[in-house]
């Protein structure tokens, strides 16, 4: 069963613990498959990069920097 939590309410304290979730998710996912035409993959970006996108996430849903 899958708990749904709002957005607002899970960013109110930060992006941390959002952060470490997909990194779990991530280290124990054998095969994965995405297309996402306009962002670069994580493990490509460059900290420059990545500072715009979630700059970019957070005007669209606030949250502590």
């Amino acid at each position: 069963m899958t708990i749904s939590v709002p957005w607002q309410h899970r960013l109110s304290t930060g992006t941390e613990d959002i952060q470490n979730e997909i990194i779990a998710w991530y280290q124990r996912t054998r095969h994965g498959k995405s297309y996402v035409p306009d962002m670069i993959w994580g493990t490509l970006q460059t900290e420059a990069y990545a500072t715009v996108i979630l700059r970019k996430v957070l005007t669209a849903a606030p949250a502590p920097d």
